[in-house]
């Protein structure tokens, strides 16, 4: 059935086949009610029964005072894409998949264990004791059996050894050197990324996000009740291709957050979501 067929009547041998080596599409011609046609006037860009989208309408009123239009409108596309129609019809939006939520296994440095960063369990950047003093003069002690007893000798002015030896007591700094004496110097962690891909319509993309930004995490928990709380959020990808097929106005995009246990930068910023830094 023709999609005008309940506002008029198509003319006869209104679908006419055009095929070349330029492009493909077919011309549709109707006759339609003067008072129906404005509402209801196809756009380009649109779907139309051939399974192409509209690539043009012309629309001829009140044709003979006769109270019906004429409308003559074509599917055809061009094999060739610099060619193709330009309009000015916004993209729309046609629908989407579910939000995909994996979680990704990440090797990352010790330090940048939930435990080790600012208001962990062990705090090494807490300004109350100072526990990376401690950790900065271990790791550079060079006597291995100062570092075998977790002690290191301060450095003077020079930079050589002094005579001043401390023993490290601070349980945050400890619990990070016991880690380091067992070969540890990285840690895995797992942690969310969210996909969300939408599909839309029209001979305009979808506009798109910075990527590389930091997201706010209400905005990314709003995607679905299934995305994960208590993360902070990195917009890592955003990209929008032409779908497959023979309807060049259709596109698909692909949105992409990472979460991480806490963002002290992303791409522009330091310290966006206003976290305790050392």
């Amino acid at each position: 059935m023709a999609k005008w067929d309940n506002l008029g009547d198509p003319l006869k041998d209104s679908a006419e086949v055009s095929a070349d080596a330029s492009g493909a599409g077919k011309t549709y011609r109707y006759r339609v009610l003067a008072a129906t046609a404005a509402a209801n006037l196809p756009l380009v860009g649109e779907d139309w029964e051939d399974g192409r989208a509209v690539a043009s309408a012309t629309w001829k009123q009140n044709i003979d005072n006769s109270g019906y239009d004429e409308i003559e409108l074509s599917t055809r596309a061009s094999f060739d894409s610099t060619s193709q129609v330009e309009t000015s019809k916004k993209y729309e939006a046609e629908g989407e998949e579910p939000i995909q939520v994996v979680f990704v296994q990440h090797q990352v440095p010790l330090t940048q264990h939930p435990a080790f960063i600012p208001g962990g369990t062990y705090d090494l950047f807490a300004t109350a004791t100072y526990p990376w003093q401690y950790v900065m003069g271990w790791e550079m002690e060079q006597n291995p059996v100062y570092k075998a007893q977790r002690k290191y000798r301060e450095l003077d002015s020079e930079g050589y050894p002094s005579g001043t030896v401390t023993t490290i007591s601070n349980g945050s700094a400890l619990a990070y050197i016991k880690l380091r004496q067992m070969g540890f110097d990285t840690c895995t962690v797992w942690l969310p990324e969210v996909t969300k891909i939408s599909r839309y319509k029209g001979t305009t993309p979808p506009s798109t996000e910075s990527r590389g930004e930091y997201i706010a995490h209400a905005t990314v928990e709003a995607l679905g009740p299934h995305v994960p709380r208590g993360f902070q959020w990195i917009k890592s990808a955003d990209d929008v291709n032409p779908t497959a097929g023979r309807n060049p106005w259709k596109w698909e995009r692909r949105e992409v957050w990472n979460g991480f246990a806490k963002v002290y930068f992303d791409k522009d910023t330091i310290n966006p979501a206003s976290n305790t830094l050392p």
